[in-house]
């Protein structure tokens, strides 16, 4: 009788790299959250023109806090999250510098601190082996696939067997 784990293999990080990464996750997310609260002021400031936008940058900055703690404390456990937030910082911070060029306001703060934050999170990124999540979702894909167990409580669709997909 097979015997089926849903707890994959464990991954070996350096306790030194997860502390290190887990430290700049919980920086970058009392960042945000600082950025969030003193938003509010802003929003309530702003006029009919630029409402709408500073809502939304402000809906962002609290977002980011939860990814950046989810990363913190779970960084191999949200494969494509790490890969959104330093792709999400890097397009901005290259947005920043273009605007600099033109001399947009602001555009040296986005440069600077969403520049900052792609090469924070891509290094934490690094030290805590986010990567590794892919390798984990793919070894509990074949566990589901494998498993005898009845395949009643789960989020797939009779469509998606018969094309093999899982999810």
């Amino acid at each position: 009788m097979a015997i089926y784990s849903l707890h994959p293999a464990f991954v070996s990080v350096a306790t030194w790299r997860d502390r290190t990464a887990t430290v700049l996750m919980l920086l970058a997310a009392v960042g945000a959250c600082v950025a969030f609260v003193s938003s509010i002021s802003t929003v309530a400031a702003a006029g009919p023109a630029t409402q709408v936008v500073e809502i939304w940058r402000m809906y962002g900055y609290i977002v980011f806090t939860g990814l950046y703690v989810l990363l913190a404390f779970w960084p191999r456990r949200y494969p494509g999250v790490w890969e959104l937030a330093i792709l999400d910082k890097a397009a901005l911070g290259v947005t920043g510098l273009v605007l600099l060029g033109r001399g947009v306001a602001d555009a040296q703060t986005i440069l600077v601190f969403d520049g900052s934050l792609a090469v924070i999170t891509l290094i934490a990124y690094i030290l805590a082996k986010g990567y590794t999540g892919w390798a984990r979702l793919q070894r509990l894909q074949r566990l589901h696939a494998a498993s005898p167990l009845p395949r009643t409580n789960t989020l797939q669709y009779e469509s998606d067997d018969r094309k093999g997909n899982l999810l």
